[in-house]
């Protein structure tokens, strides 16, 4: 799926979970759930995502840097052609995958709205 579907079809899955921000142009923003994986190492944090749909940084996802969870993961921010983005079927996760060149390594990022198990729409 293109990038911009795969982050339409992700905002308006979530749209109604508390929390979920989406403003008048379906930018959205909110605690995520964020779980990078790169080579054998793992890293999990909670912090705020923003989603870029429409502007001028269509299809970008940026995290905010958290103390500690990248410190070893460069990437707070993403964008095609160079990551893709699709859908996990199981939970609706929105995941990120490329190749880092800092870190010489693939890696994929999965994200969820926070509390997302406990509370789906």
């Amino acid at each position: 799926m293109e990038g911009l579907l795969v982050l339409e079809q992700f905002v308006e899955f979530w749209r109604n979970h508390p929390g979920f921000q989406v403003d008048s142009f379906g930018n959205a923003t909110f605690q995520g759930m964020v779980e990078a994986r790169y080579g054998r190492a793992s890293a999990q944090c909670t912090t705020l995502v923003r989603i870029w749909r429409y502007g001028h940084e269509t299809d970008t996802i940026r995290l905010r840097k958290e103390a500690g969870f990248f410190a070893d993961f460069p990437h707070l921010d993403f964008a095609p052609p160079s990551n893709e983005y699709k859908l996990r079927g199981a939970d609706h996760a929105l995941t990120i995958s490329g190749h880092s060149d800092q870190l010489d390594k693939e890696f994929v990022v999965s994200i969820l709205p926070a509390e997302a198990k406990s509370t789906r729409p």
